[in-house]
């Protein structure tokens, strides 16, 4: 694993952690970080920098498949947050 990616891990652990924390509690900002992160230390770092986490095919293939993932999970939430939204 690249040493970009094993940082990346560290930081979004304790991303991770704290944004599930702001969830749990139902904090107004567990939601927002959770955006800001999907979008902040997942969308652009592995779109806009992927060279520097790119080391073989296996591994642009990995990061293509994070980047889908991503924005699936993105998709579900706006769109989940439109239908209750709409619904209330």
């Amino acid at each position: 694993m690249p040493l970009l990616w094993r940082i990346m891990d560290v930081v979004l652990l304790i991303f991770n952690v704290t944004v599930g924390i702001g969830l749990w509690l139902k904090t107004p900002w567990g939601i927002k970080a959770f955006v800001a992160g999907i979008i902040g230390l997942q969308l652009i770092p592995y779109t806009l920098f992927r060279e520097h986490f790119i080391q073989t095919a296996e591994h642009a293939a990995m990061l293509n498949g994070m980047v889908v993932f991503w924005i699936v999970v993105l998709a579900i939430l706006i769109g989940t947050v439109l239908w209750f939204g709409r619904a209330s």
